[in-house]
């Protein structure tokens, strides 16, 4: 029933592995990542769990794929023979039907605190954990490396500094990263205006009849895969209408 099924294992010495499935089929599906434990799984949230076994723990992170809901049960088709207590069988599985979907877990045994998340651009996986990035490509391919600690380079290139405007105008600016921009922000004095623009060109909407005539200082936010941000230099204009 799938034209698509792929599993990625990533482990990243010596206590963390990047799992990465991609699933795809000609009808919507619920999906379900599924994990089994021998005891009772503690729910942090519907996107994480910790299992825990005499002094051993291992914390599961959902960090990118649909909207899910986690379920546990010990129930199966009979009970275990010979008396041997129940297992449980948990389940992450998708709010909402769908024809293809991406998971990225993070397994971390230990449950120590770690700095990680998953986020895609232009087909590009980037799955900074710890001190390490996993890339997963758009074919699949993996790679891993150092953290990706280089901030973007963002400029506002429409206004013109100095320039006067009025009405609806849009800003524009470039951005640009080693790995790749998530997207750009926009601000006037400090006050985002706006959503977060995430494909280039890399624009926002500004309604200047709807703040006071005067001068107004803009600037764009860049931010890229491993959440490392950087400033333009501000822009100066003067807001004019009638």
């Amino acid at each position: 029933a799938l034209s698509e099924a792929r599993r990625s294992l990533v482990y990243l010495r010596p206590t963390f592995a990047v799992v990465y499935d991609r699933l795809v089929s000609d009808a919507p599906r619920r999906w379900e990542w599924n994990i089994h434990a021998l005891n009772a799984m503690t729910v942090i949230s519907s996107r994480s769990i910790s299992i825990q076994s005499g002094s051993q723990i291992l914390c599961v992170d959902m960090l990118a794929g649909p909207g899910v809901q986690f379920t546990q049960t010990d129930l199966f088709t009979a009970d275990p023979a010979n008396g041997k207590p129940r297992q449980w069988h948990g389940r992450f599985e998708s709010v909402a039907p769908l024809a293809a979907a991406e998971f990225v877990v993070l397994l971390n045994v230990g449950c120590a605190p770690v700095a990680a998340s998953a986020s895609k651009s232009n087909g590009v996986w980037t799955v900074p954990v710890g001190e390490k990035t996993v890339t997963i490509a758009a074919d699949g391919r993996i790679s891993v490396g150092a953290s990706d600690t280089i901030r973007p380079t963002v400029a506002i290139t429409s206004p013109s500094p100095g320039a006067t405007v009025s009405g609806t105008i849009t800003v524009m600016a470039d951005a640009s990263d080693n790995v790749g921009v998530v997207g750009v922000r926009f601000y006037y004095d400090g006050i985002n205006f706006g959503g977060e623009a995430t494909t280039p060109p890399y624009t926002a909407t500004a309604y200047t009849n709807q703040v006071p005539n005067g001068s107004y200082t803009l600037t764009a936010i860049a931010r890229d895969a491993a959440s490392n941000t950087a400033a333009s230099t501000p822009v100066t204009v003067t807001v004019s209408n009638p």
